[in-house]
């Protein structure tokens, strides 16, 4: 049913490579629900300006509405991300089975941000260890 509905109303997509390009495309939507922004192993080519724009950009936009940033990228990219749990941290690695990959998540909500660690991965997911639940 999705791919139906995105073949009949496609999103819009918008090219560029500059990560304060981002935060006018967000104003622009018209729609009131949360705005989700998802980077897979992109925001290694931006170098550390480039991502220090980019969470600046979202912070900026989170004063006028929510949304989240999903990461799946090298742990070295996401600083805000937690660390993750000892029981799935090496999950992967001893095979030498590519540059793991953390899913992560943060999370602009009423002017407060929350940080989560979702997931290792395989870089290209061949395989994905989730984070187990934690009790509030």
């Amino acid at each position: 049913a999705a791919l139906e509905l995105a073949s009949t109303a496609p999103p819009p997509l918008h090219a560029g490579d500059d990560p304060c390009s981002l935060a006018p495309r967000i104003d622009s939507l018209d729609v009131a629900g949360l705005a989700v922004v998802f980077s897979t192993w992109a925001l290694t080519y931006l170098g550390s300006d480039g991502r220090a724009a980019l969470l600046s950009g979202l912070d900026a936009v989170s004063n006028r509405r929510d949304l989240v940033l999903v990461t799946a990228e090298d742990p070295r990219m996401t600083p805000w991300v937690p660390e993750l749990p000892a029981e799935i941290a090496g999950v992967g690695r001893a095979g030498g089975d590519g540059t793991a990959t953390v899913l992560g998540a943060r999370t602009w909500r009423a002017g407060a941000i929350h940080d989560d660690v979702l997931a290792l991965a395989h870089p290209h997911v061949r395989w994905l260890a989730w984070v187990p639940e934690r009790e509030s």
